[in-house]
């Protein structure tokens, strides 16, 4: 039976108050052997378990633990040992990592390629860092959904694309889970001239063919920054190509439609941007299965802002009332930790308009502003700028808000804030948890660098909408 020696205990966890310290062994959780990561994670996530562990003196230890499932013991290991996660051994042509500026936080340059985060919280691997052992825990365990980063269903291809022989055993391992009936959502990073147009088709039809067990593939555009000397060279899609792109996958959808009775392919919304186009009715996303890949987010996003607009009862704003929108508010709605708003006087005799701000990057800037439009159209005393901020840190090729940093933010809003009551940046330009962007600001340095209160915008529409409510009622 392997043993695993404890480096530390988390301070004031559970495994602190049962009296284990480092140099103690693990041995086994509620009886069985552990073989790495997986099986740790997996044992210790039931609410019910016994530990046995040894002291450095020999002293067998056998401890029973009540818990919440989601708790962690507060075990940490060895390094090299199962305490580290899985790291990427690829050296895809298009990874973005390769491509930051140096002087970031160092968590930003780690390539994770761990098959239990991707159970977990959703992230993409590629599988090709699993040895035989893993596969069969993850069998075993049946870690599903898992999200696989394919790239190329050609297996030369991707092997290129990768720079990894590995690369090229994909298939025999999602026919394995397939049997094992984990269900896989995909994702293929789009290289111009490389992997698209047949060799997209190849892809498409290669994971279709998989059955049920393929739930969906999301196509997004490859992300170039500024910081790309020496790496493979790559070229930016232009909005004919964008237009290509959508085309060849809305086809693939109406015949996936019709033969199977699902989409099951989708492109990103940066390709609906950079193309021009009319972004697809909430309907076309069927479940939205690809969220965090960024498709169908602004699709969802309006729909959940003008619900909660339209839910909104009568308000008053800069000393006046006014009416809320008629539209009646759709079932099954609503915006968890929104604010409650309620009509009030306000007693002043000059009432001004209340102006709020709202940061955005370049792909995202018109559709918020046609929101922010509708919104001061129910609410004429409120007056809604949209920051559009051009991304000199990655450089002008990067235009989502998710990679907007409070460097560019300040430096392009200095003396542009006079007014403003709140300063909405967006929830995703920030570390989960926390107030800290990319490139080392703060909500609280952005804040004191530009003399406004600035606040996080929330990334579910409609608790958006009630901020933007929220701030009316404050001012």
């Amino acid at each position: 039976m392997k043993e695993y020696k404890i480096a530390g205990v988390a301070p004031g966890s559970i495994a602190q108050e049962m009296g284990l310290d480092a140099g103690d062994c693990l041995l086994s959780i509620s009886g069985q052997g552990v073989r790495g990561i997986l099986d740790y994670r997996w044992l210790t996530a039931e609410e019910y378990l016994v530990v046995e562990a040894r002291k450095p003196g020999g002293e067998i230890w056998e401890l029973e633990i009540e818990k919440d499932s989601d708790e962690d013991l507060g075990l940490i290991f060895e390094p090299g040992t199962m305490g580290e996660d899985k790291r990427c051994k690829n050296a895809c042509i298009f990874c973005f990592v390769d491509q930051q500026p140096p002087g970031l936080r160092e968590t930003l340059y780690v390539k994770d390629d761990d098959p239990f985060q991707s159970f977990a919280v959703g992230n993409y691997i590629t599988l090709t860092n699993l040895d035989e052992d893993e596969i069969e825990q993850i069998v075993k365990y049946k870690l599903s959904p898992m999200r696989i980063s394919v790239h190329a269903g050609d297996m030369e291809l991707r092997k290129m694309m990768m720079k990894n022989p590995g690369a090229g055993k994909l298939y025999g391992v999602l026919e394995r889970f397939k049997e094992a009936g984990i269900e896989m959502h995909f994702q293929v990073v789009l290289c111009k001239g490389i992997n698209d147009g047949v060799q997209l088709d190849n892809t498409i039809s290669r994971l279709v063919g998989l059955g049920d067990a393929a739930c969906s593939l999301a196509v997004v555009p490859v992300g170039l920054t500024g910081y790309r000397q020496g790496l493979y060279p790559l070229t930016a899609f232009g909005p004919e190509d964008a237009a290509a792109v959508i085309t060849q996958l809305e086809t693939w959808q109406a015949r996936l439609l019709e033969e199977h009775g699902r989409r099951f392919v989708y492109a990103s919304d940066e390709w609906y941007v950079l193309a021009g186009c009319k972004l697809p009715t909430y309907e076309k996303y069927d479940d939205f299965p690809q969220l965090d890949n960024g498709v169908g987010m602004m699709t969802l996003f309006e729909e959940e802002f003008l619900d909660a607009l339209g839910c909104s009862k009568d308000f008053v704003i800069s000393g006046r009332q006014v009416a809320a929108p008629t539209n009646p508010c759709k079932p099954g709605i609503s915006a968890v930790g929104a604010a409650t708003c309620r009509p009030q006087t306000r007693n002043n005799d000059n009432p001004a308009p209340i102006k709020i701000g709202i940061v955005t990057g370049r792909a995202a800037g018109e559709f918020m502003g046609k929101l922010a439009k509708r919104f001061t159209q129910s609410y004429p005393g409120a007056i809604v700028d949209i920051y559009i901020i051009e991304n000199k840190f990655f450089g002008p090729g990067v235009t989502v808000s998710g990679l907007i940093t409070g460097a560019d933010i300040i430096a392009q809003l200095q003396g542009r804030c006079d007014g403003v009551a709140a300063l909405f940046i967006p929830e995703n330009a920030f570390r989960a948890g926390t107030d800290d962007m990319l490139c080392g600001a703060t909500l609280k340095s952005v804040s004191a660098a530009l003399g406004v209160e600035a606040v996080k915008g929330a990334s579910d529409g409609g608790e958006f909408c009630h901020q933007l409510l929220a701030c009316l009622r404050a001012g």
